[in-house]
């Protein structure tokens, strides 16, 4: 089953007020999948000195309460090429937090992105 989590997604962060911006996604029932294949592009990086996107896949097994699930991906700047982790996910319910982060005292930067995944059995 192919989830679109984010298409063209933005995130903005501004130093000064939030040098950290968290998001998550709505989750998906998992249905018995057990693996996740996730395909990331970002588009555009931009602002600050120092800036960050983390994606951490997230699983929970009533959909209310999630916890991280396998290694975070860290992205510093645009790529044209995108970038696949395949990784095993256990649980009822999948999402993904996408945490945006700048340097504090760098001014205002944002990130558009996008991360498709691919939920089938191992």
């Amino acid at each position: 089953m192919m989830v679109v989590f984010a298409n063209n997604q933005v995130i903005v962060a501004d130093a000064a007020a939030a040098p950290s911006v968290t998001i998550t996604t709505d989750p998906v029932a998992l249905n018995g999948f057990d693996r996740a294949t996730a395909v990331t592009v970002i588009n555009s990086m931009f602002g600050g000195t120092v800036r960050n996107l983390m994606i951490q896949g997230q699983t929970s097994n009533d959909g209310v309460t999630f916890l991280n699930d396998g290694p975070a991906k860290m992205y510093n700047l645009a790529a044209d090429t995108p970038d696949r982790v395949t990784a095993d996910v256990n649980g009822g319910h999948f999402r993904f937090m996408f945490t945006f982060s700048i340097t504090a005292g760098a001014g205002t930067g944002a990130v558009i992105f996008d991360v498709h995944c691919k939920l089938d059995h191992k």
